[in-house]
């Protein structure tokens, strides 16, 4: 094998499709703890069933909180994108906003539009990149994982803004298992760690 077909070929052994890093088969469980100046909270997202949003195939992750519903966001995946579409009662993102992007290097992008916030729909403008970052251990096993971070501004020119960065890691075959946010409100900051600590999967039906 000649230097430049090996060099292609561990280049794209890197890359694959969004849906590795952002698994949403429905059953699929994650048990998270987040940590914040507020002490720590116990939330499992699962993911259901996939719905039609915009004529689209969409998967809902409902997450819970001592066993009460507090969110359900709708989630598409396409190609090397992830993308948050709708959240509540399918109440869509427009445009969608991307979750992660997958490339055979650092891959970098931007997002301007409205998102969730506090139960409101809120302007958003983000900058962003994924990059690989190697196999570390999650949970029990180690996986390869890619890092994206975040870094943006939320609330218009007219209200109070949020300034925020965030960092999230992903593991293929399981998703999210460590996110960082720090913020900025006026004259206050505030720091959490979101921490993967069970993992479920679903299960793929049988042809």
């Amino acid at each position: 094998m000649s230097i430049l077909l090996l060099a292609a070929t561990l280049l794209g052994s890197q890359a694959s499709d969004a849906a590795e890093f952002f698994p949403l088969t429905p059953g699929t469980k994650w048990h998270y703890v987040e940590s914040s100046q507020m002490g720590e909270t116990n939330y499992v997202d699962e993911a259901g069933l996939p719905v039609q949003i915009d004529g689209k195939a969409a998967i809902p992750v409902t997450t819970t909180m001592n066993g009460r519903v507090i969110d359900t966001r709708y989630f598409r995946v396409e190609g090397d994108t992830a993308y948050w579409v709708a959240y509540g009662e399918k109440k869509v993102l427009n445009p969608p906003q991307p979750i992660l992007k997958v490339g055979v290097r650092r891959t970098t992008w931007n997002f301007q539009g409205d998102t969730l916030f506090i139960n409101e729909s809120t302007p958003l403008s983000l900058r962003c990149e994924s990059n690989h970052k190697g196999r570390q251990k999650v949970l029990d096993l180690e996986r390869e994982v890619l890092e994206v971070k975040q870094t943006g501004v939320l609330g218009g020119d007219r209200g109070t803004q949020v300034t925020g960065k965030q960092v999230a890691l992903y593991a293929r075959g399981v998703g999210l298992f460590e996110f960082t946010s720090e913020q900025t409100f006026g004259a206050s900051k505030s720091r959490s760690r979101l921490r993967l600590v069970r993992f479920e999967p679903g299960r793929t039906e049988s042809p």
